[in-house]
């Protein structure tokens, strides 16, 4: 189905509707968690993401409990050409973008505390999931946004307390979701007198669905207790 197939299943429209796009269409993720309180807010919610079928099934799941303004996109944020067609459909069908979420990437597999074990393609897969992701959307949302200066637009990125505290296994995650602060600071000094406003969530241990999640607990059980005591700071 073309994503501007996946966008039309409802009635949308060019009014007041706040819009948000969030990245990450996973059921039990945080993403989805996020999309579930932008909901009940009375948002209008596109998720996107690259798994076609979690991203459908996620909206299946939401409409089934009544939330009809909802829709996903089958979008490789790492690809500008996609984030860019996305976009397009948005500006088309709703008329504005108000809100970026940013919640995709990934923290890989764990390098124990051996650096030779982070390979050069491990760390660039590491920033293309979670660094090139974010530029790529953010750059096109302020496109939007400054279609429409006289709302502006807000940009929420998730890094992580890792970034800030490191833990075991993650140095180069770690290290590229701190990047996403001094970017978004950065951001902040050039668009906030456009109304562009730039926030930064970094939370700590959160158990999902993930595959990464499911590894581990698979493994190790009591890995959520393990990590808390790692990073008790939550």
């Amino acid at each position: 189905m073309s994503k501007e197939k996946e966008l039309s299943a409802d009635s949308g429209g060019h009014g007041e509707n706040r819009v948000a796009v969030v990245t990450g269409a996973r059921i039990g993720g945080i993403s989805f968690a996020i999309a579930l309180k932008l909901l009940l807010a009375g948002w209008v919610v596109v998720m996107g993401d690259r798994d076609k079928g979690a991203g459908t099934e996620a909206v299946k799941r939401l409409r089934k409990h009544g939330f009809k303004r909802v829709w996903f996109s089958h979008t490789d944020f790492s690809n500008e050409f996609q984030v860019g067609a996305l976009m397009d459909l948005i500006r088309q069908k709703f008329g504005k973008l108000n809100l970026l979420v940013n919640t995709s990437g990934s923290a890989g597999n764990p390098v124990d505390d051996n650096l030779a074990k982070l390979t050069p393609t491990g760390l660039c897969d590491l920033f293309r999931d979670n660094v090139l992701t974010f530029y790529n959307m953010t750059r096109a949302a302020v496109t939007q946004f400054m279609q429409h200066q006289e709302t502006g637009g807000v940009v929420v990125a998730l890094s992580t307390n890792n970034g800030i505290l490191g833990i075991r296994g993650q140095m180069g995650y770690g290290a590229l979701k701190q990047s996403l602060v001094s970017f978004c600071r950065s951001l902040t000094v050039a668009y906030a007198s456009r109304g562009i406003r730039f926030v930064v969530v970094t939370p700590g241990v959160v158990v999902t669905n993930s595959a990464n999640w499911q590894r581990r607990l698979a493994t190790n059980p009591g890995w959520p207790d393990i990590e808390g005591r790692l990073n008790p700071t939550g």
